[in-house]
């Protein structure tokens, strides 16, 4: 306890984050001390400046900030700005919501403000259970119109009023003169810009508060340079500049690092813990860096070949002592065991993100996403083996979304398809448009005016069809109200010109679709629905809905509620079962669920695990006498684990096992915060992945 004590007073007092919206490299960093006289020529040899941080996902003001504030690549660009975007938030927990709940803060902890409506809707996330933390955001509509003094001048009084310790000011007349041509506007904004934070430097801040500078996205090279929203060098690459406890002095770090590792740098300085960031802490900054994880593997997905051996592939994040890849391990005893762990060969780009796996008639396929840093965009690539040899692999679509999955799928045409929607196309203000590749040749497919913005694109081949499941925005909600998405399915997803099919058609959130068909030629859908316009109204519930003529037409969606908000569902399906797991948050505990589903009714539910780690996704396949699940648990931003349970149709163990204690393991109290992130980063950072029992393999690395 001594020790967690002296930590938390060596932590900041508070974390000040100024965003340079749309700062051009060649016009700011870059250029040094000319056009930031202070942040470059006084600030950067006092701290670290990273340069050529990527931004790897969207390059404009929504988007970016949404990655560079969770950590996670988010499904949100191309948004209209307009006040009311309550529910188009990260989807997992953001910065403030972390250091808030390390903290024991309220919703007065964290402060976000800009003179753009972007930012009314960045300090908190749809994550559940996170309602009472987070931040105060602004502006309104009228005070998004302001310039960044008056910015300044309303947010520094709020700011003292709350007692915030995680402020962030996005700093936007640079980005608007871009937008309207104004050059000189433009290089005066951004050395005014530096002028204002060195006038909140001198009056507000404290000797003990640290502070991030960086730029959501930058502006095109060429002559339209008034824009952005592009893949060009301009548009992606951004900074890091930072100074204060915790931050390492006189460090210069190019290249190797990108915007959503900003959020996992941010929370480690403030003592708080991001378990669900795929970004990970820029090390070289950091003045006590944390040393190499025990364990950075996530989001496994499973598949049983020919012979039935079953195996797992799972991305290793980059900051484990092998660096970043994708693991592979085989089961012959249908999970009892494992094998070793063996890198899948990458061959093509890297940040391998979504491995999917799929069993052919001479062995497995595996696809991911992985960004190409000489294209500026993520591709799809694939591989195929036996799973101890692979061939070379190959990039399938080398255009796509960042948040696009990579399944790939056999039809019954005899071809291979992929879908995704298209990268820089489907950003507009304009109907999406997919991309169809089958066997190698790319089709662009449009889609039709009555959706916007698909995401969670998962495909199923059947034996007549390749069918597809996503959600997104319906049309008419696009530009007003559109706190709601809605999923959809793609029917003849072999052709040129598929059939798209609304299931859901209300007005809440709808998201994580699973679809799967049962051996009657049924086709079952399980999502994730939000209920509620506001953060304050509702929360995450399962909803379902079924076909029996190949998808045509669906039952009207069938709502369960559970006592803990509940989403990422997973549909699983055998020859005489159809199954269905998800995650609950309640308290501090995370608990993974599976019931039986029989004509929509839902059996009773069993907790598979039962414990205070975050669990993101539950891959399943079907074993003699059940299911194989197997999921990712996380305790911190460095400790992920993956683990594997034998199931029974209704979640029980199909192996003898000690009964599941009622409560959470760790004794702590319900109502400290959601079950994320341990209050004391140390602590966090020293606790090893163990065992509930035997009832779940947690495997070695």
């Amino acid at each position: 306890m001594l020790l967690l004590a002296a930590l938390a007073l060596a932590a900041p007092d508070r974390a000040w984050i100024f965003v340079m919206d749309g700062h051009r490299a060649s016009e700011g960093v870059d250029a040094g001390s000319e056009n930031l006289e202070w942040l470059m020529g006084t600030m950067a040899p006092q701290g670290a400046i990273a340069y050529n941080l990527l931004n790897r996902d969207s390059t404009q003001t929504d988007g970016a900030h949404r990655g560079a504030l969770s950590g996670h690549r988010e499904p949100h660009p191309g948004l209209p700005w307009y006040d009311g975007r309550r529910l188009e938030r990260a989807l997992r927990p953001t910065v403030f919501e972390a250091v808030g709940l390390a903290r024991g803060l309220d919703l007065d902890g964290g402060y976000v403000d800009g003179n753009t409506v972007f930012m009314d809707s960045q300090g908190r996330s749809l994550y559940p259970g996170l309602g009472r933390v987070g931040a105060r955001e602004y502006p309104s509509e009228s005070e998004a119109t302001a310039d960044d003094e008056a910015l300044v001048q309303r947010s520094l009084a709020r700011v003292e009023a709350q007692g915030a310790q995680v402020i962030l000011l996005n700093l936007h007349e640079a980005d608007k003169n871009g937008h309207e041509e104004r050059w000189d506007g433009y290089v005066g904004s951004i050395v005014a810009e530096d002028q204002l934070v060195r006038s909140i430097a001198g009056s507000t801040m404290g000797a003990n508060d640290v502070v991030f500078v960086f730029a959501d996205h930058g502006r095109h090279l060429d002559e339209r340079w008034p824009g952005h929203t592009d893949s060009c060098a301009g548009c992606r690459e951004s900074f890091l500049l930072a100074w204060g406890p915790g931050i390492a002095q006189g460090v210069v770090v190019d290249g190797g690092w990108e915007l959503e590792d900003i959020a996992a740098t941010i929370a480690y300085v403030m003592g708080a813990e991001l378990p669900l960031a795929r970004g990970r802490p820029i090390v070289p900054v950091l003045a006590d860096p944390p040393g190499t994880p025990e364990s950075s593997v996530v989001d496994p997905d499973l598949v049983v070949d020919a012979n039935g051996r079953v195996h797992m592939f799972a991305s290793r994040l980059k900051d484990a002592s092998e660096g970043e890849g994708i693991v592979h391990r085989y089961s012959d005893d249908q999970g009892k065991t494992w094998s070793d762990a063996a890198d899948v060969p990458l061959g093509i780009g890297v940040t391998p993100e979504e491995v999917r796996a799929l069993a052919t008639p001479t062995g497995l396929r595996v696809s991911w996403r992985a960004y190409d840093e000489a294209l500026g965009t993520w591709t799809v690539v694939v591989t195929e083996g036996d799973g101890d040899t692979w061939t070379t692999p190959v990039v399938i679509d080398s255009d796509v979304f960042s948040s696009t999955l990579p399944e790939v799928v056999d039809g019954p045409d005899g071809r291979t398809h992929f879908w995704s929607w298209d990268e820089f196309v489907g950003i507009a203000d304009a109907p999406a448009d997919w991309i169809h590749v089958a066997s190698g040749a790319q089709t662009p497919v449009i889609g039709p005016a009555t959706f916007h913005l698909p995401a969670e694109v998962e495909l199923l081949a059947t034996p007549d069809d390749v069918v597809g499941a996503f959600a997104c925005i319906p049309a008419e909600d696009y530009f007003e109200a559109n706190d709601n998405r809605d999923i959809w399915v793609m029917l003849d997803g072999q052709s040129e010109a598929p059939h798209f099919v609304r299931v859901s058609a209300d007005l809440d959130y709808s998201y994580w679709p699973s679809l799967v068909r049962t051996d009657d030629g049924a086709l079952h859908l399980a999502w994730a629905s939000r209920a509620g316009a506001t953060l304050e109204e509702g929360g995450w519930r399962l909803a379902y809905a079924q076909s029996s003529d190949a998808g045509n037409t669906w039952s009207a969606p069938v709502y369960f509620d559970r006592t803990d908000e509940a989403w990422r569902p997973t549909l699983i399906a055998s020859d005489d079962a159809l199954s269905l797991a998800w995650v609950e948050v309640s308290g501090e505990a995370h608990r993974l669920a599976m019931a039986t589903l029989d004509d929509g009714v839902l059996g009773e539910a069993t907790t598979v695990a039962f414990d205070n780690a975050a669990i993101d996704r539950v891959a399943a396949v079907p074993i003699d006498g059940g299911f194989l699940l197997g999921w990712g648990e996380a305790r911190g931003t460095l400790e992920h684990t993956l683990v594997t349970a034998r199931v029974k149709p209704d979640g029980s163990l199909l192996d003898a096992e000690p009964p599941i204690p009622e409560e959470p393991p760790c004794g702590c109290d319900e109502g400290a915060a959601a079950g994320l992130f341990l209050g004391a980063a140390a602590l966090a950072r020293s606790l090893t992945l163990r065992l509930r029992g035997k009832r779940a393999s947690k495997l070695p690395r």
